[in-house]
């Protein structure tokens, strides 16, 4: 098993959106920083055992994306509303019509555009820092 630069910039946006929250703690940014690399940790040993080369880069990928898109809804939310990615939130955005969750965006998504294009930046960088750290498979001895 191989632990990418994915890996590392997935656990690095989620410790990052932890960041954010209103009632922040370091205890709470080292248990999000955990719990991800367990998860993240487990996921990666099940695609390991996938032999397709292409498939498991596109899932890693997929993963990655999607942990991206969700920490940087994250971080926006709790920087700019102080109100994280939750059952909450959720429950707000899809009781809502589409016509005010646009107007929403127009609001105050749209006006934000720097924050949003800088989380892509960092991603993208982040993502070319972490490559430059050689992939070496870690064994894992069974019994």
């Amino acid at each position: 098993m191989i632990l990418d630069a994915k890996f590392f910039v997935f656990i690095l946006f989620n410790a990052l959106s932890a960041c954010f929250l209103s009632s922040v703690s370091a205890d709470f940014i080292f248990k999000a920083f955990l719990y991800s690399f367990i998860w993240l940790f487990i996921i990666y040993y099940a695609i390991s055992f996938i032999k397709n080369r292409f498939v498991t880069e596109s899932l890693k990928s997929f993963i990655l994306f999607l942990g991206v898109v969700f920490s940087c809804i994250d971080i926006f939310g709790s920087y700019y509303f102080h109100l994280p990615l939750s059952n909450e939130l959720g429950n707000i955005l899809f009781t809502t019509h589409y016509k005010e969750s646009l107007e929403f965006l127009h609001a105050y998504v749209y006006p934000h555009w720097y924050f949003v294009i800088g989380l892509i930046l960092i991603a993208v960088g982040s993502l070319k820092l972490f490559s430059l750290i050689p992939n070496k498979p870690i064994p894992l001895k069974n019994g």
